[in-house]
């Protein structure tokens, strides 16, 4: 059998239970170095190649970005406009951390007459922060 155009042996296997795929292909690639010459190697297909390429995942920094760029345009769709989308971009950070600075105040100042759990802090966060992109 020939895989990548190098003579190769197929090797089928599945988790034990109460394992993940993660643990086996780690637990597979151990017993490989430890019993295998270093002259051979070893390479992943199907189902595992597409989870280890899914293990590489994609940067935090990337997938912002292109969430800020699809905003912008949609938003410049929406307002038919170049320089509108910025104002309403650069105003929900602004809101946001405004609802935590509320948030955090409304903490301090009920903490000393109401337990904790008799705050409505998260609506009053979701609420906020709709409102902050409803109105630009």
């Amino acid at each position: 059998m020939r895989f990548n155009e190098y003579r190769s042996a197929q090797i089928n296997g599945s988790a034990a239970p109460g394992y993940s795929a993660d643990q086996a292909t780690a637990a597979l690639e151990d017993v490989f170095k430890q019993n295998m010459p270093r002259e051979m190697g070893f390479d992943y297909s199907g189902m595992s190649y597409q989870e280890q390429k899914a293990r590489e995942g994609v940067p935090a920094s990337a997938i912002f970005g292109l969430s800020l760029l699809f905003v912008f345009l949609i938003l410049a769709a929406l307002y038919e406009s170049w320089s509108l989308p910025f104002s309403v971009l650069l105003s929900t950070p602004v809101a946001i951390f405004g609802a935590f600075g509320i948030l955090w105040l409304r903490r301090v100042l009920l903490s000393i007459f109401l337990p904790p759990y008799m705050s409505k802090s998260r609506m009053m966060f979701t609420r906020k922060s709709g409102w902050s992109c409803s109105s630009a």
